[in-house]
């Protein structure tokens, strides 16, 4: 299974938090399915050219917080049972994701309101 991951190095987000960010975001809408195999460590570190230590924490983290589970031996999956919490998990995630966004966006706006209604037109065409 490829995922299709972009850590950027200039982003002010560590490439470990993106990636954390990016595999939960692909689970939260469903890109990534209850069960599915994620790619073992050392293909993900290949892939995106990142130390294999790192793609190891990151596994770790999605584990401890409940949306993937590593059984020894055969790999990390997408757990079946996404937390409780999924609400709040998904909502969290969506504010990361707004607020990584204006981090980009405001400084090339002239204005809040511009982006706003840029905003708005680029909803209104979807």
């Amino acid at each position: 299974m490829m995922l299709d991951l972009h850590l950027d190095h200039k982003n002010g987000m560590s490439l470990y938090q993106q990636l954390v960010q990016q595999i939960k975001s692909a689970i939260l809408t469903k890109r990534l399915l209850p069960g599915e195999q994620l790619p073992s460590v050392r293909e993900l570190a290949k892939n995106v050219d990142l130390n294999p230590l790192t793609v190891a924490k990151a596994y770790a983290t999605l584990e401890q917080q409940k949306f993937v589970d590593t059984k020894w031996g055969k790999g990390s999956f997408v757990a079946d049972t996404l937390p409780a919490s999924k609400g709040s998990s998904a909502h969290a995630h969506l504010r990361t994701l707004v607020e990584q966004f204006l981090a980009e966006a405001l400084p090339l706006a002239r204005s809040p309101q511009e982006l706003i209604g840029i905003i708005k037109d680029t909803l209104q065409q979807k």
